[in-house]
């Protein structure tokens, strides 16, 4: 009944069918344009989704082709956006792993260049050891400092300069269970640019510690004369297993009985594409009592963990990264040439010939310092050298990673030193 109402209204509203039919057109007119610009209009809007999901898409490809960065390093470098897409092309996520005498090194990650690099290595203590061990007696540390009259507060602030943070990093605080632990540390260790294999290691006695009788960090000739021995017979030139470097230890999980170890170390020549052996010997931890309170002998707070050399040989795979050339001056004369690149550097001198046997002088005096755009420098480390007639060749690692386009200006002693375009 109601429709026919409606239905039978029309006649009201238009008297004749005449002008219904127009009505009737007009508004038949009216929804076929509005379909047309709808549908265009659809087209429009879902052509303009598809190109941003395409852009957003590939956005997101690029940013998933960059590395992702260990902890450690992370931690270490604090790297920007700008830096991680500047080196990305320099690291190398290996994770390579051994055990050898129940321990077990993981090579986590690399980040180098044509002559050295930074390497984050974990160390996991064996499975059955007993990790009590590493624990920390508070209360006989506590009662051997009264006894020397150190109070407990002292103590503490001497476990926290030894302990949770980069360097040195000798003891470590378990918050959650309020424990103190000593840390798991490596007396030595060594470099060579070779292919090797825990055979060639089998017969050579490396704990330095028997040898020398007490642990003695700067001295280490022993073994590495020994491990000499085995390079020369593979006939190595001499820059292959002439290496300097750090080695820190950065965290420690008691959990796990993992060390998380990063050392970097340059050579005298080119490395890329070249195998690395490392050599671990001696891992040891520090008596606390004898370390913080007695200040005994070098050697008599240190307790051994192990007397076997640990070997791990692995090729670091990364590519080249961009590098900056700056030329010398002396008095207005060519005196040198630096290479730069953000991780290390090698400064070539013409004349030297005033620091002979100065080495140490020579470091002092010319160890570049690498002035950035907002105030802040960077001054290179010697790593190692080798003479050139009355010159030499030094070889140098960077602290941070260097972004060579916030360069302001290089500072070399005296030098005039001035960029090659």
């Amino acid at each position: 009944m109601k429709n026919n109402r409606i239905i039978d209204s029309w006649g009201s509203v238009f008297p004749d069918d005449s002008s219904r039919s127009r009505m009737l057109q007009n508004i038949l007119e009216r929804s076929s344009c509005q379909s047309t610009l709808t549908h265009k209009r659809f087209r429009s809007l879902v052509l303009a989704a598809i190109i941003s999901v395409l852009l957003l898409s590939s956005a997101a490809c690029t940013a998933a082709v960059l590395t992702e960065w260990n902890p450690a390093f992370e931690k270490w470098f604090s790297p920007t956006s700008r830096v991680k897409e500047m080196i990305d092309s320099s690291i190398d996520t290996p994770n390579y792993t051994t055990s050898q005498h129940g321990w077990t090194l993981t090579v986590r990650q690399t980040i180098g260049d044509e002559y050295g690099f930074y390497c984050v290595i974990d160390i996991q203590l064996p499975e059955d050891f007993d990790m009590d061990t590493l624990k920390i007696d508070m209360d006989a540390l506590i009662e051997a400092a009264k006894d020397e009259g150190i109070s407990e507060d002292e103590v503490m602030e001497m476990l926290n300069a030894h302990g949770n943070h980069f360097s040195p990093f000798n003891y470590y605080l378990d918050v959650e269970n309020d424990i103190w632990y000593a840390v798991p540390m490596f007396f030595f260790f060594h470099y060579a640019l070779a292919e090797t294999t825990a055979k060639d290691f089998a017969d050579v006695p490396l704990n330095s510690a028997d040898e020398f009788g007490i642990f003695d960090g700067s001295s280490s000739y022993g073994s590495y004369k020994r491990l000499r021995d085995i390079y020369e017979q593979k006939n190595l030139p001499k820059e292959y297993y002439e290496s300097t470097s750090f080695f820190k230890s950065l965290d420690f999980n008691p959990d796990t009985r993992t060390v998380t170890c990063m050392f970097n170390a340059a050579w005298q020549c080119e490395i890329s594409g070249m195998p690395v052996t490392l050599v671990l010997t001696d891992p040891f931890y520090f008596d606390s009592i004898k370390h913080l309170i007695t200040d005994d002998e070098l050697g008599e707070n240190r307790i051994l963990l192990a007397s076997e050399p640990f070997h791990l040989c692995w090729i670091p795979e990364y590519s080249a990264v961009n590098s900056h050339q700056y030329e010398l001056f002396e008095n207005g004369e060519p005196a040198g040439k630096l290479t730069l690149t953000p991780i290390s550097a090698v400064m070539d001198l013409h004349d030297t010939t005033e620091y002979n046997g100065k080495f140490v002088q020579m470091e002092q005096d010319l160890a570049p310092v690498i002035n950035l755009k907002g105030g802040e420098s960077i001054t290179l480390s010697f790593r190692s050298g080798i003479e050139k007639g009355l010159g030499y060749s030094i070889f140098l690692m960077s602290p941070e990673i260097i972004d060579l386009d916030r360069i302001k200006s290089i500072t070399i002693g005296d030098y005039e030193v001035r960029k090659i375009e």
